[in-house]
């Protein structure tokens, strides 16, 4: 019985790529950007909902929830972070899933005298639903530009941030043919810390992509939050970014 609801749900998922299962990198979360960071290690706890139809999978009603976690390393002008998000897509027959992601950021602007600051990310994000047998598989790779500024305020430091970006979806499912696909989008937010380096983020994330011969887009809005904690190593060279650089 549960194979058969598993396969019912899969080809349900796979009629459903077009419309509601992408996901923007890590699954049902914004891309997250953060250009001032500068260097040092934060380590970030995430929770993530659809907030609009597009964003709720399967047409259920039900937007699936994501709860993890990502890490950024920051090495002056190069950031690096790694993250993973657990998904449960409430649906019968399709087990829990967890979603992994990274990417590679490069700063591009950042003077002294500035308060812009702009950097270029690239990165990959990959989930999986159903089992060996029924499989539904989605790789992405978005390429966004960041734009933030690096606001000093008495006691704490805010980073008010946007990203537009370009996406390439790479879909496939057991007994169907894999696609490629180019959607574009937006992400947005803010990152404020402490001088201790305690903090909190928040983002929003729009993003619009067609499937192969389907004349109709999905456009999935996702809510994203956490708290963060960003510390220095001394080896990396002087604090920077969020806590003060």
């Amino acid at each position: 019985m549960k194979r058969i609801l598993g396969v019912i749900a899969v080809v349900g998922l796979v009629a459903g790529l077009a419309a509601n299962t992408a996901s923007a990198q890590l699954y049902n979360m914004p891309v997250y950007v953060s250009p001032a960071f500068g260097t040092g290690v934060g380590v970030f706890g995430n929770f993530g909902m659809g907030l609009n139809d597009d964003a709720k999978l399967l047409g259920t009603g039900d937007s699936p929830m994501a709860f993890g976690g990502h890490v950024i390393l920051g090495l002056s002008k190069f950031q690096i972070m790694g993250g993973a998000m657990y998904v449960d897509p409430k649906i019968t027959g399709v087990d829990k899933e967890i979603s992994f992601g990274g990417n590679l950021g490069l700063t591009l602007y950042r003077l002294p005298a500035s308060v812009l600051v702009v950097n270029v990310q690239a990165g990959a994000g990959f989930v999986k639903f159903g089992d060996a047998g029924d499989e539904v598989k989605q790789w992405n790779f978005p390429i966004a530009v960041g734009f933030a500024a690096n606001v000093p305020v008495v006691g704490a430091f805010v980073e008010p941030w946007i990203a537009p970006r370009v996406q390439i979806f790479s879909s496939s499912a057991t007994g169907f043919d894999s696609e490629t696909d180019i959607g574009f989008g937006v992400s947005g937010g803010i990152n404020a810390n402490l001088l201790l380096g305690i903090g909190a983020w928040a983002a929003l994330d729009w993003y619009t992509v067609k499937y192969g011969d389907s004349s109709e887009s999905t456009s999935p809005m996702t809510l994203g939050a956490g708290l963060s904690w960003k510390f220095s190593v001394p080896s990396l060279g002087i604090p920077g970014g969020i806590i003060g650089g």
